[in-house]
């Protein structure tokens, strides 16, 4: 009898803590609204009026006294004791068995067994046309019941696995799909085909969130993606990543999409990026160098643009937007964690990603971090120099490279760039951006 007396009691209040009250909320503003409060997620709160409508809101705009009433929910509660209520004279309940350690659950695989998830897969055909065929990674904690970003990668020699295997640690980090397409390459007449049978296939096939396509290109794969872009004979794309990549006309890409940039400090495309980027005019365009010809860069060079365009995408998500601000908020946390990995052997890549979630300046509105991780990296020296330098860098490639994209003919290697780089390249001692201002005062590798 006593035990059932402690379940009672244990259920009663169970019941009691569940049953948020339908009482009046009032914002900053004076707005007025009935509901009861449903849950807190980090700065928010959501809220469900009486006829069943939810709706979400920060925090810190509604009213002093409604702040102090979630504040005290968020009390915690002292714990009962296993078994319920204690009743005077019940015996003690015997201790608790250890939880048995649950299995990881299985990666997901694909019905018609063509891919699994964490797996780079083979060819697969394009169902309504068997002439195109592409590859795909899907990050290992896939989900088929969420809508996923995707980026399509176009090379110019057709893609491989290798071209995957350089998007991957990205892909975890971002929680991004990656395709490959297998039959674009230089020279090609029928890109554009190969690019909308393929995008078209895995949009039906998978579970694409079609606001958040990317492309990704590489040489004349970074043409292709560009000039996809301003014609948008497709799919509406968020935004592109461009290795190496040339175009007349980069103005006309969308103002919409998101642009981020990669250049090997000794590529003869140094010239045409440089005037690709002055074209720009927004805080969703950005590029940096890495050090090397016209080669692939690191896999951590993507992984840096991926960071990148998926933060400048979730910033701009409204509060209300319930799903993509838990991706975002847990995505960011996921960012901070890597960062404490990072930041000891690569303090300015650490840094690269902490601005990247700062947003366009790093101020407290919706969606940017201002993170005590920032001006954590900003108090070691060699970061603060990194940073300090970006602005003495920005100006040698704007003088040097972003003047006509092929002046890589005539001049490529003077000595007045080069002796201009190395006073640099003394001056940010002991940075990334001394070997960067080395390679940058060198003559560029031109390819045939």
């Amino acid at each position: 009898m006593k035990l059932l007396i402690s379940i009672w009691l244990t259920l009663a209040v169970a019941v009691v803590a569940a049953e948020p009250e339908l009482r009046t909320w009032t914002s900053q503003s004076g707005a007025k609204v009935e509901a009861k409060l449903i849950e807190q997620k980090g700065d928010d709160v959501v809220l469900e009026k009486a006829d069943g409508k939810q709706l979400a809101i920060r925090l810190d705009k509604l009213s002093e006294q409604d702040q102090e009433y979630v504040r005290s929910l968020a009390k915690p509660a002292e714990p009962a004791p296993a078994g319920g209520v204690p009743i005077e004279g019940a015996p003690p309940a015997p201790p608790a068995e250890p939880a048995a350690p649950q299995p990881e659950a299985p990666a997901y695989a694909d019905p018609d067994g063509k891919w699994k998830a964490g797996e780079i897969s083979g060819d697969i055909e394009v169902a309504k046309d068997s002439q195109w065929s592409y590859m795909l990674y899907a990050p290992k904690s896939f989900d088929p019941k969420r809508k996923w970003p995707v980026v399509f990668l176009l090379t110019q020699d057709g893609g491989g696995p290798s071209d995957a295997q350089r998007f991957v640690p990205g892909a975890e980090l971002c929680g991004w799909i990656v395709v490959v397409t297998r039959q674009v390459r230089k020279g090609f007449f029928d890109n554009d085909t190969a690019i909308n049978a393929t995008v078209e296939d895995v949009l039906t096939r998978l579970p694409i969130d079609p606001k958040r396509v990317y492309l990704a290109g590489y040489l004349e794969g970074a043409y292709v993606a560009i000039q996809y872009a301003i014609e948008k004979k497709g799919t509406a794309l968020a935004g592109l990543l461009i290795c190496n990549g040339s175009h007349l006309e980069p103005s006309k890409v969308p103002s919409g999409t998101a642009v981020y940039g990669l250049c090997g400090s000794n590529s003869y495309r140094r010239w045409s990026m440089a005037c690709i980027f002055r074209e720009f005019r927004s805080s969703t365009k950005q590029w940096r160098f890495y050090i090397g010809e016209n080669e692939w860069p690191a896999p951590e060079s993507f992984t840096d643009g991926l960071i990148w365009l998926n933060y400048t995408y979730l910033q701009t998500v409204p509060a209300s937007d319930m799903t993509l601000t838990k991706e975002r908020k847990s995505f960011v946390k996921k960012v901070q964690t890597e960062v404490d990995h990072v930041k000891a052997e690569s303090p300015e890549r650490a840094y690269e990603w902490v601005t990247a979630l700062s947003g366009t300046g790093g101020t407290d509105a919706a969606g940017r971090v201002n993170s005590p991780q920032l001006q954590a990296l900003l108090s070691i020296p060699k970061v603060k120099r990194y940073a300090d330098g970006q602005k003495d860098l920005d100006r040698f490639v704007k003088k040097n490279f972003a003047t006509k994209p092929d002046d890589y003919n005539d001049k490529n290697g003077t000595k007045e760039a080069k002796d201009e780089a190395e006073k640099l390249a003394e001056t940010y001692k002991d940075t990334y951006l001394e070997e960067l201002f080395h390679q940058l005062g060198r003559a560029a590798i031109v390819l045939n």
